[in-house]
């Protein structure tokens, strides 16, 4: 198997992971958070420090015996919700910047290295369809429509392109300038085979079906309740307006 099929499954293996497992911000804010966030994170501890010792303080003092004090207490609390509050506010913005930065890397690290894989290495086959049966020595590209073969090889948006060189390759002939260009460019058709674009595609398709037996394999369904029988029965004997 070549490299970059083994890069591709990598590839999605880690995609896959990424989708179902979900890290946890405390690794997030480890990694990602810059030290001026520490600090203003052991500020806000800090606060909420003083504001429990502070609120314990007021429970015992009593406002009649003590108002004074309690009046002040009271000023204090109502600063330090202030302050609380602010502080949170900047440390919630601030951490949303260094999560957001951090899906960033993933897209750098994963996705854009992942399409540059399935765009560079995309026509390259995996199988061949003119691989020869040792039994009977006939091709197996016998087997399939050679549309379907194109299909495999050049991918959804390769199939109109053809088509398209095709209709030019009618109108200015094969011995023209563009004609010649054309026809070399479609050489390669003459060992299609599936190529790692589809099977990549193929691939997630068959992933997805399994993911989704997995997840319903083991739900719970509900019995369905039949309702009392006695909520649909009707009287037999008619109505006097009936019999009117």
């Amino acid at each position: 198997m070549d490299f970059h099929i083994y890069l591709t499954l990598l590839f999605i293996f880690i995609i896959r992971l990424t989708k179902h497992i979900t890290v946890p911000e405390s690794l997030i804010t480890a990694i990602f958070a810059p030290s001026a966030y520490n600090v203003q994170l052991k500020e806000y501890n800090e606060l909420l420090k003083q504001r429990r010792e502070l609120n314990n303080e007021q429970n015992l003092l009593s406002a009649k015996d003590h108002y004074a004090k309690w009046t002040k207490n009271n000023r204090k609390l109502d600063k330090l919700n202030k302050e609380i509050s602010s502080k949170g506010e900047q440390l919630l913005n601030m951490k949303n910047t260094f999560i957001n930065n951090a899906g960033k890397y993933k897209v750098i690290l994963i996705t854009l290295p992942f399409f540059f894989v399935k765009f560079y290495f995309g026509k390259r086959l995996v199988y061949s369809f003119n691989t020869t049966d040792i039994g009977t020595h006939n091709n197996i590209d016998k087997m399939f429509p050679k549309y379907f073969q194109v299909l495999c090889t050049v991918g959804w948006f390769g199939l109109p392109i053809l088509f398209i060189k095709k209709f030019l390759l009618e109108i200015f002939g094969e011995n023209s300038t563009l004609g010649m260009k054309l026809a070399g460019n479609n050489n390669f058709l003459l060992t299609s085979g599936v190529s790692l674009g589809i099977w990549i595609w193929a691939l997630e398709k068959i992933i997805d079906e399994i993911e989704f037996v997995v997840q319903n394999l083991f739900v719970k369904i509900d019995k369905p309740t039949i309702a009392n029988d006695k909520e649909y029965t009707t009287s037999a004997v008619p109505s006097t307006a009936e019999l009117d």
